[in-house]
């Protein structure tokens, strides 16, 4: 005869109640990204870019790949123009930044 085992029932009841948990904050979390990404639609331009800075950072975080934005590439083909043509920032430029920024 099959004897009932209390002890697996309170487990099997525990891990559905942490996989409900679970989907609930993952539809809540949903629910709060839809929101506040529908709330911003209306945010001036600046917060909206500020938000997508936020957001790019995070993917890349997770992927492990940074990708530029298009401004980001022109500033850095820039510099590397400037470079190419022998344009460096002089010695007192640098202390200037430095007692400025405090490096």
């Amino acid at each position: 005869m099959w004897k009932s085992n209390p002890g697996r029932k309170e487990a099997a009841r525990r891990a559905r109640l942490a996989r409900g948990a679970r989907n609930a904050r993952l539809v809540c979390m949903n629910a709060q990204l839809r929101n506040i990404l529908k709330n911003a639609e209306s945010w001036p331009e600046d917060d909206q870019q500020e938000l997508i800075a936020f957001a790019r950072e995070i993917e890349a975080r997770r992927k492990g790949v940074y990708v530029l934005d298009e401004d980001e590439r022109a500033a850095i083909e820039e510099g590397l123009a400037q470079a190419g043509r022998g344009e460096f920032a002089t010695d007192e430029e640098v202390a200037a930044l430095f007692k400025r920024y405090g490096a």
